[in-house]
């Protein structure tokens, strides 16, 4: 199961946070523990040059006067011991971390002890004259400065434990990160509040959306809405108008097969009651020859209609391949050849060339196959139809031409319309079969020209785009 939007922010936004948080703390940690390191390495050295400063003169004197050279325990540490074994009162005199800072002070020509703490072993802390080092002491990390003067007969080494450090580091780590913990709840509950504020328009346009009822297509309003939803909005709206153009679509199909079905279905009743009613043989057979050739325009008129409806992209895109018009229209003609010799009419295809053109074979045979039988229909007896294929202005182009009554100019404008018939015309037809062929030639990014044909009747010329290629070539 998929998170939601709030979700997914808050893990987002506080995952980042808390990594951007961890890296400073990182980073702060480190600056932290340089700085303490920095701190405690100078107390160190200033401790070492007072101790040095201070105690120097006293024992040189002692070193006069003491000629076994014994080893001098730090009266101030002595004292300091037993005052703390007799009274507790003295305890606000020591420091927390004064347990575990030692110093010692030895003789260099004979490299002997003079001076130590109590926390201070009899070995030396450091086995350097100067600087600082690093030494394990009875398995503990010590820090240790030593410091010997040019003409001083006297080595100062004070050192520290790296306990110290490391709990003034981590004290003073934790009091900087613990207000970043103790916000971090807060942080996700001011981040769901503000995500769930912030979602609420996207919310109320869900609502709307399902409380839709199936016929309310028009667009939903983006106001309010935040900008990054306006590409969703837009997207629905668009889906809506051509929901609703697939509906009125649907619609005018539907209106327009019942409006056209309607006559020759009645006519196919009619006749059927007369074949019913007919009292003579000759009477009924013409009945019923009248209900075949009704039957025959009405399945005409059904294939038309869906061959229309097969038309719209939107319902099912044109697959296209590089098609031979010439080819195309020799399996045409050779289909119609029976209607032209029903008639006795010559019909004739010339092809110049091959006229190649991208397309759906489906649809200009279709196309090509209209234009013939249109032309056919309207030609008379003993009439003349001619097919020629070949380039115009190096286009491919389709011409049609008949010897038949033609199209007054005036009119020329109205075929391509659906159901659109001459009022003079008593040829059987729909009226659909050009409007047919002008939906094809859209989709085919052709043009439609129709011009008187030297044969006498109409000229329907259709020229397709000029191929990208040499349209003389092969």
């Amino acid at each position: 199961m998929s998170l939601s939007i709030r979700k997914r922010l808050l893990v987002i936004l506080l995952g980042s946070i808390g990594c951007g948080w961890i890296i400073a703390a990182s980073i702060t940690y480190w600056e932290i523990s340089h700085e303490v390191e920095e701190l405690f390495d100078a107390q160190l050295a200033q401790s070492a040059r007072v101790l040095l400063s201070v105690s120097g003169h006293e024992l040189r004197e002692q070193l006069m006067y003491d000629q076994n050279k014994q080893v001098i325990t730090d009266p101030a540490a002595e004292v300091i011991t037993e005052r703390h074994e007799e009274t507790e009162d003295v305890d606000i005199t020591r420091h927390l971390y004064a347990h575990s800072v030692a110093y010692q002070i030895w003789l260099k020509a004979s490299n002997s002890l003079l001076v130590r703490s109590i926390t201070a072993p009899d070995t030396p802390l450091s086995a350097q004259e100067n600087g600082f080092s690093t030494r394990i002491i009875k398995d503990e990390n010590w820090r240790v400065f030593a410091l010997h003067t040019p003409g001083s007969p006297f080595l100062v080494q004070v050192g520290e434990t790296h306990d110290i450090r490391d709990e003034l580091t981590n004290a003073v780590a934790f009091r900087m990160l613990l207000p970043v913990l103790v916000s971090l709840p807060i942080l996700a509950l001011l981040i769901w509040y503000g995500v769930g504020h912030a979602m609420r328009p996207l919310v109320q346009l869900a609502i709307q959306v399902g409380e839709r009822r199936a016929e309310r297509l028009e667009p939903i309003s983006d106001d309010r809405v935040p900008v990054e939803a306006n590409p969703l909005i837009d997207s629905m709206n668009t889906l809506f108008k051509q929901v609703e153009d697939a509906f009125d679509r649907e619609r005018r199909f539907t209106a327009d097969a019942a409006h056209e079905l309607r006559t020759p279905l009645a006519a196919i009743k009619t006749q059927a009651q007369v074949a019913l009613r007919a009292m003579d043989k000759e009477q009924r057979v013409n009945a019923i020859d009248q209900v075949i050739k009704g039957v025959d325009r009405t399945t005409r008129l059904v294939a038309q209609l869906l061959t229309l409806a097969r038309l719209d992209p939107a319902v099912s895109p044109l697959q296209t391949a590089i098609l031979d018009l010439g080819d195309i229209a020799g399996g045409v003609i050779a289909e119609r050849i029976p209607l032209a010799l029903e008639k006795n009419i010559d019909l004739e295809l010339s092809a110049t060339s091959s006229g190649k053109i991208p397309g759906n074979e489906q649809a200009i045979a279709v196309l090509i196959g209209n234009l013939v039988e249109n032309a056919l229909r309207y030609t008379p007896a003993g009439g003349k139809v001619q097919v020629l294929i070949g380039y115009t202005d190096n286009a491919p182009s389709l011409q049609v031409m008949d010897s038949g009554p033609g199209i007054p100019l005036l009119e020329r404008d109205n075929v391509f319309k659906r159901f659109y018939r001459l009022l003079d015309n008593h040829a059987p037809g729909s009226g659909l079969g050009l409007s047919i062929v002008g939906r094809i030639a859209e989709l085919h990014h052709a043009t439609i020209s129709l011009d008187d044909s030297p044969l006498g009747g109409l000229s329907v010329r259709v020229s397709f785009p000029i191929p990208a290629t040499d349209p003389q070539s092969g």
